[in-house]
């Protein structure tokens, strides 16, 4: 199941960070030195700046369901099941939401999915912008009532949809 609760967290969050505190180019990046940026660093240092992964990996709410962002970049691992696989990257971003596809944790993270050109910036209102749509299209229907499977494909449509519509510049 897609954890929209963990998607509206991170919106709202995304909605305080400073354009300048954003870089959608790098999990985490300390521009006075190329040290390992910590979450404390993250927060309080000049300089500091981290794509929407990089800074949700600092919230309690995603701390608490095994996302990490360290030495090796970013990576999940589920703390709720014994000897289960570690993800990094792109990975790490669909497993912890509940992504049915990775492409899904791409087109709302990756710059290469909002803009072609490294030189042109892309901001966390943009990614914001993303995520709403999302959540949009994973509403289920007032009154409706789904088997496992049947959200499933719901799921699985409506992240198809959203896809279609970032490869279309919809969104």
């Amino acid at each position: 199941m897609v954890r929209t609760d963990l998607l509206e967290t991170l919106k709202e969050f995304l909605k305080t960070i400073p354009s300048e505190k954003f870089d959608l180019n790098t999990w985490r990046n300390n521009l006075q030195d190329s040290r390992k940026v910590s979450d404390l660093d993250l927060m309080t240092e000049c300089g500091t700046t981290a794509c929407a992964m990089g800074w949700a990996a600092t919230l309690p709410e995603f701390k608490k369901e095994g996302l990490s962002c360290g030495v090796m970049g970013l990576s999940f691992q589920n703390p709720k099941i014994e000897d289960n696989d570690f993800f990094t990257g792109f990975s790490a971003s669909a497993h912890v939401f509940g992504f049915r596809r990775i492409k899904t944790a791409r087109c709302l993270f990756s710059k290469l999915h909002y803009e072609r050109s490294q030189y042109t910036y892309v901001g966390p209102e943009r990614v914001v912008a993303r995520i709403e749509r999302l959540l949009k299209l994973l509403e289920l229907p007032e009154g409706m009532v789904f088997s496992d499977s049947d959200l499933y494909d719901f799921e699985y449509k409506a992240e198809g949809q959203f896809h279609l519509e970032v490869e279309t510049n919809r969104i």
